[in-house]
């Protein structure tokens, strides 16, 4: 399995959509997931973030339908929200979480597997602020069925750190949550 990223806004590039032309005429899935900074890429609301990535996605996955009809493709997006005062990535966010919940019914709609995000947290250490934010977000991975979630341990200021201690503790909650699924 591979990924490819749509650049937002709107925009396929050459590279991806050669990656994606040898995957699928190997017949390899791949994961078609735009990335996308809402409020910066993307309109700031949930619901106009979301309808631009679905595009995006549905985009890669009707050209790799052109290319080889039945070939398996992952319909994917990693969606975080931006300070409007700063510009910076935000991660752990309510909307991220609502979000999922549109595109993880979407996916079903489609009938597509998809993939998201877990663990992608906005503390910048591994306290309780991280755990809220974590379980806010790997709950709502769940109850919206994603069938694949990357960025599950260790993250920590949206991305930008990891910490060790994050990771461990990232671990044995994903122990739960594999159990609550």
């Amino acid at each position: 399995v591979s990924i490819t990223n749509c650049n937002s806004p709107l925009v396929w590039d050459a590279t991806m959509l050669d990656a994606m032309k040898v995957y699928a005429r190997s017949n390899q899935p791949l994961i078609l997931a735009p990335f996308a900074l809402c409020g910066a890429s993307t309109s700031a609301s949930a619901v106009g973030a979301v309808a631009q990535v679905n595009a995006e996605a549905l985009a890669g996955v009707a050209f790799t339908q052109l290319l080889r009809p039945g070939s398996p493709q992952i319909y994917g997006q990693f969606m975080v929200t931006v300070d409007m005062k700063t510009g910076a990535p935000m991660g752990g966010t309510p909307e991220a979480a609502q979000m999922m919940y549109l595109m993880g019914a979407l996916a079903r709609k489609y009938g597509l597997p998809w993939r998201t995000s877990g663990f992608h947290v906005g503390s910048k250490l591994n306290d309780a602020q991280a755990g809220y934010e974590a379980n806010m977000l790997m709950h709502a991975a769940i109850l919206a069925g994603a069938n694949y979630i990357w960025h599950s341990a260790g993250w920590l200021e949206a991305g930008l750190t990891c910490g060790y201690s994050k990771f461990a503790t990232d671990c044995e909650q994903l122990v739960g949550w594999y159990k609550y699924a």
